[in-house]
């Protein structure tokens, strides 16, 4: 089943370049500068319609599910944490809270012996029971920056009435980016 996109100029809503392809096509366009991509229907692809002219419905759903692929990468390409990167991958996230566990167990025995944890490079930290309960808290926060960031979007698409509007929500830049901290 083919898709249909549009690549577009997110300051001013202008339509660059159509294209179409297996689906997920749309997903793996080079958007250097200014650009975005948004998924249109084989209709409206079809008929020439012009982007600007397309129910703004139709591009709010397209931008929204490229929004969650992005959230979702960025969700599990690392944290940021005053000790350096922590690997944010569901297993990685587990340990840390396992980790978070005995640390809490240990300070309420007193017991201020270090942990050590490994971090997204592979080094090795060295920390104590507070510590370990910061750490984890910093990388926690940091993921929860990417979703709030999601949620910020959603909600200028949703307030936003027009196809220009819409499409001037650049949901391709400004994330929370661990390897740019």
């Amino acid at each position: 089943m083919n898709e249909y996109f549009v690549i577009y100029d997110v300051g001013t809503g202008q339509e660059l370049i159509r294209g179409f392809g297996p689906e997920g096509t749309a997903g793996l366009q080079s958007l250097i500068g200014n650009r975005g991509v948004v998924t249109i229907p084989a209709e409206d692809f079809n008929a020439q319609t012009q982007l600007l002219d397309i129910d703004p419905i139709v591009l709010r759903a397209s931008l929204w599910d490229f929004t969650k692929t992005i959230r979702a990468s960025f969700a599990v390409g690392g944290a940021v944490t005053s000790w350096g990167i922590v690997d944010s991958q569901p297993l990685h996230i587990q340990n840390l809270q396992l980790k978070v566990g005995v640390a809490m167990l240990r300070k309420s025995r007193g017991d201020d012996a270090p942990l050590e944890f490994t971090m997204k490079d592979n080094s090795v930290v060295s920390l104590t029971p507070t510590e370990m309960m910061v750490m984890a808290g910093e990388a926690m926060e940091f993921v929860d920056g990417i979703y709030n960031y999601a949620r910020d979007l959603r909600t200028q698409m949703d307030a936003a009435q027009t196809a220009q509007e819409v499409l001037a929500v650049d949901i391709f830049r400004g994330w929370p980016a661990a390897q740019s901290a």
